[in-house]
């Protein structure tokens, strides 16, 4: 099983990103701190923090979810269902080439 690291840069161009490491392999992805909350929401994997999907999660239901809803299956397939389509529009992007080679 892979277990991602997954650190938080500073301000990149207006844009919080997050890095995700994959232990053991020399690959990384950049994603936004909004991108992960959808990819964790949609998925039910987190990835990055916790705080900023919850509060996307929020968003996306139009109420306030407590913790321990996160346990129940129908609030996953709520979820699941509120986020196809930000989960879809992520746009992917080629990596760009280390500048050195």
């Amino acid at each position: 099983m892979i277990t991602p690291q997954v650190k938080a840069s500073g301000n990149v161009n207006g844009v919080e990103r997050l890095t995700l490491y994959l232990k053991g392999r020399n690959k990384r992805c950049e994603m936004t701190i909004k991108e992960a909350a959808i990819v964790s929401a949609y998925t039910g994997i987190l990835i990055g923090e916790f705080g900023e999907f919850h509060k996307y999660a929020e968003k996306v239901m139009g109420r306030s979810i407590m913790t321990h809803e996160f346990a129940v299956k129908i609030t996953w397939n709520e979820l699941h269902a509120a986020t196809r389509d930000d989960f879809l529009g992520i746009r992917i992007e080629k990596e760009k080439q280390d500048e050195r080679t």
